[in-house]
């Protein structure tokens, strides 16, 4: 991985957005995009002896909508078929996925649950 990459695995977080302008607290400016977001990866670590994760693995693609930034919410244009199958950039943690999705697929521009994850999975490639 490039050094970018690596300082992305290492939980450094790494910046090439813009920022609203006279934002004090850092809201992500979208610079004339109708959406901008954060790609969010967890880092291998150990929390407890039961709780180790090997491997970096997504958390989520999170659009910056207010109040995190001026994204606008772009909702889901296909269907809202539930997710049933646990993906490998997500840790195959079914939970999350679905969370993730709820949470934040519903605004991301993402035709539904299995495209926002595709879409996930595949801008996080070059960093997992």
């Amino acid at each position: 991985p490039s050094s970018e990459q690596r300082a992305a695995l290492h939980g450094t977080e790494v910046s090439r957005t813009k920022r609203l302008e006279g934002s004090e607290d850092g809201l992500m400016d979208c610079d004339g995009a109708n959406a901008c977001g954060v790609l969010a990866v967890v880092a291998p670590h150990v929390i407890s002896s039961s709780d180790h994760v090997s491997k970096a693995r997504v958390h989520g693609l999170w659009p910056q909508v207010p109040p995190y930034g001026n994204s606008q919410c772009l909702p889901p244009s296909g269907s809202h078929q539930p997710l049933d199958v646990a993906t490998a950039c997500y840790a195959k943690d079914l939970c999350l996925q679905s969370h993730e999705w709820c949470k934040h697929g519903t605004c991301s521009g993402a035709s539904d649950p299995h495209d926002y994850v595709r879409q996930t999975c595949s801008l996080a490639s070059g960093v997992l």
